[in-house]
């Protein structure tokens, strides 16, 4: 029973993660909204705020250059983007494009190794260099 419980608790949990982005990809959920929306000043030409989002034509693309895309995802949230003055998208467009990002980036750090960090040389005491001793030289 307490395993049973353990199984449901982690299978509700793993399908809980994966349903922002599950069956939305990036050419289904985001190339839509930003070639509708963003292409028209960001892209190969222009360059607007020194970005081109044509570049960009994968979610490998999107976790690879993730300082860009975060400030991307900032600027559709606060509603920065597109600019006054330009046709602006349904908001469920927005929400979905905004939970795809998340998800990825909620991915990315789920599959990335943590660094161990900073190694410090640990210092032996008298015991220990007795004992190194003794095992070396025996």
């Amino acid at each position: 029973m307490k395993y049973s419980l353990a199984a449901s608790a982690f299978t509700f949990t793993a399908c809980a993660l994966a349903a922002p982005t599950a069956g939305k990809t990036f050419q289904t959920s985001v190339q839509p909204l930003l070639s509708k929306n963003c292409f028209s000043c960001h892209n190969e030409q222009l360059k607007s705020g020194d970005l081109n989002l044509q570049a960009y034509t994968s979610a490998d693309a999107v976790t690879k250059d993730r300082d860009k895309w975060e400030n991307v995802l900032r600027r559709l949230e606060a509603g920065e983007m597109p600019p006054k003055g330009m046709p602006r998208p349904d908001p469920a467009e927005v929400k979905t494009v905004t939970e795809w990002i998340r998800g990825e980036f909620d991915r990315a750090d789920r599959n990335t190794k943590p660094e161990a960090g900073r190694v410090t040389a640990r210092r032996l005491n008298r015991s220990n260099i007795t004992t190194r001793f003794a095992i070396c030289w025996a």
